[in-house]
């Protein structure tokens, strides 16, 4: 009886620790440029890229994407702390992955009033969703 008690509680304990896995946020860097990513439905996906908005450029979410699975939460700015004057910082995008799927979702580092030219940098990932 002992060890029946015993594996179901090692089994309760391990789906939990699965279910916080699964739920977890995802964090992605420039290093996820080109890549494809796992992910649960549900969880969030925050993708932190460097940023100087000083110089007039911004991250924008780029019209090419395919992103119908995923559901922008929010996008903000994160500045280096610094006394220093036009020091960048970081550009935080979180979404949430809404639906089964793939998303390709593509970001682009440009001057929103500079039409038709190319962007500076692209960060480009799919993610897929299970």
């Amino acid at each position: 009886m002992r060890s029946k008690v015993t594996i179901i509680l090692i089994t309760i304990i391990f789906l939990i620790f699965m279910i916080s896995c699964s739920s977890g946020e995802i964090n992605l860097t420039e290093e996820a440029n080109g890549k494809t990513i796992n992910c649960a439905k549900g969880q969030d996906i925050t993708i932190t890229l460097e940023s100087n908005p000083t110089t007039g450029f911004d991250w924008y979410i780029s019209e090419n994407s395919k992103i119908g699975n995923l559901e922008l939460i929010n996008k903000n700015y994160k500045a280096e702390t610094t006394d220093k004057v036009g020091v960048g910082g970081e550009q935080i995008f979180t979404f949430k992955a809404t639906g089964k799927g793939t998303a390709n979702l593509i970001i682009e580092y440009k001057r929103e009033w500079e039409e038709g030219k190319s962007p500076e940098e692209t960060f480009e990932v799919n993610i897929k969703v299970n």
